[in-house]
């Protein structure tokens, strides 16, 4: 079905059979994504989607080549393999639980993606459908979605050098823990916080705190705590006075005072 959905997306290898969804999106929904490692089954599509080329160079055949999809189900009628593009119409987004029945996001996952984590629920309410939501009609264009979606670039004047500075000391923290990161994440949070909604513009301390969340704190899993303990005390430091984040400076705190116990740091996530 996913194959069928691409090569109705596809534009470039099928033109006549994409001719009616070309301005449609497509989100693809992983459900239970961690009961196998990502690595095992999603490795080799996500390098296809980051040698995709920017919306404005994916017209140039030379520059697809390297995002070509193969699909083999050569028959007899068939004698070539079929081949499909991954177009930038295709979202993917996927569900993942956090036990002793699962497997833990890779550095290499959380490089390429932004988790949104959910912390545990405050009260145990029945909760009950909403009859009164309308269901939309249609679907979002293609083209509405690319008007919404801001580059790196738009980030300019304090903003960016504000994004700029507090990556910098992540990258050194993260260095002193023995867990440096390159350019990939680097990038990553920067369009995160690009794109992150604000009534006058992208609002860069709330990003930044999500990213140190879900990207920076889940790498120092099993450090050892104690020769690293002024790295994380400066990584407290960082969400309390670089961006103003005290419920985070102090959900750090905690996990470090819990995980000097057991020598090995341990983050599951806020605890507010």
């Amino acid at each position: 079905e996913l194959a069928q959905a691409m090569v109705h997306l596809d534009h470039f290898n099928w033109p006549r059979e994409s001719e009616p969804f070309e301005d449609r999106m497509l989100l693809v929904l992983l459900d239970e994504m961690n009961l196998a490692r990502v690595e095992y089954y999603f490795s080799e599509f996500l390098s296809r989607l980051e040698a995709r080329p920017s919306e404005e160079e994916v017209e140039d055949p030379a520059k697809r080549e390297a995002a070509q999809i193969t699909i083999d189900i050569r028959s007899a009628a068939q004698k070539a393999a079929y081949r499909v593009f991954p177009v930038h119409n295709i979202l993917f987004a996927g569900t993942m639980n956090e036990d002793e029945s699962t497997q833990a996001l890779s550095e290499k996952v959380l490089d390429r993606a932004n988790v949104l984590q959910f912390s545990r629920p405050k009260s145990f309410d029945v909760s009950t459908a909403n009859a009164d939501v309308e269901a939309p009609e249609g679907w979002i264009s293609h083209r509405s979605w690319r008007s919404w979606v801001q580059t790196m670039d738009s980030l300019e004047g304090a903003p960016a050098d504000k994004v700029r500075a507090v990556i910098g000391e992540l990258s050194d923290i993260m260095a002193g823990c023995g867990r440096a990161f390159g350019h990939r994440l680097s990038q990553g949070m920067t369009a995160y916080v690009a794109n992150y909604p604000g009534e006058r513009g992208p609002d860069i301390e709330q990003a930044l705190a999500d990213q140190v969340e879900t990207r920076i704190l889940p790498r120092l899993r099993g450090l050892e705590v104690e020769p690293h303990l002024h790295s994380i005390s400066l990584l407290v430091d960082l969400a309390r006075n670089q961006i103003h984040d005290e419920t985070l400076a102090s959900d750090i705190d905690s996990a470090l005072r819990r995980s000097e116990r057991s020598g090995l740091f341990v983050w599951r996530g806020r605890e507010n």
